[in-house]
């Protein structure tokens, strides 16, 4: 398992700590920065994280969660996988190719809410 983070990152000893427990069960995990409409954000992507064969068609998706400036007092809107599945439940609107509830709209760089 490898944990990667970006040298000219600061990251506090909370977000550190989290990543060696995410370590434990994650193949690879990075850590770095994304901008996103001027808002710049802690990005933890999970590489080849795996997936349910019963809901999903593949084994596995990259995994990308944008942890807010004010994080951990303000958590994370949802997370990004990088296929675009499509949800199978009435009113669900996870994997809908959108985000919601104020998460940022990733789906041109191929992140999907």
């Amino acid at each position: 398992m490898t944990l990667s983070i970006s040298k000219s990152l600061q990251t506090s000893s909370r977000i550190l700590a989290e990543l060696q427990l995410l370590e434990k069960v994650a193949k690879n995990v990075i850590l770095g920065c994304k901008t996103v409409n001027r808002i710049q954000y802690n990005a933890v992507l999970i590489k080849g994280m795996p997936l349910s064969t019963q809901k999903f068609a593949v084994s596995n998706s990259d995994l990308l969660f944008l942890l807010p400036p004010d994080y951990p007092r303000i958590p994370p809107i949802g997370c990004y996988l990088n296929y675009p599945w499509n949800s199978v439940g009435k009113g669900d609107h996870h994997f809908t190719r959108q985000s919601h509830y104020g998460a940022p709209f990733l789906s041109e760089e191929g992140g999907y809410w």
